[in-house]
């Protein structure tokens, strides 16, 4: 039995004052709102983006069956 590795990422700071590579990053992951959250897959693209707005995200470790 394989068990699945995600992400989830929370958005814990607005965007108001951030750049629009950082604004475009942030949307391209589904959060555009202060506590939005989604899931992604642990993979080198979901961390990569993730570790590019580090400073406004709240990362997560989840393990599905």
């Amino acid at each position: 039995m394989t068990t699945k590795k995600f992400i989830e990422i929370e958005l814990v700071h607005g965007l108001t004052a951030c750049t629009k590579r950082q604004i475009a990053t942030a949307k391209a992951l589904g959060l555009s709102r202060p506590r939005d959250k989604k899931v992604h897959p642990d993979n080198a693209a979901s961390r990569g983006a993730a570790k590019k707005i580090e400073h406004l995200v709240k990362i997560t470790e989840v393990v599905s069956k």
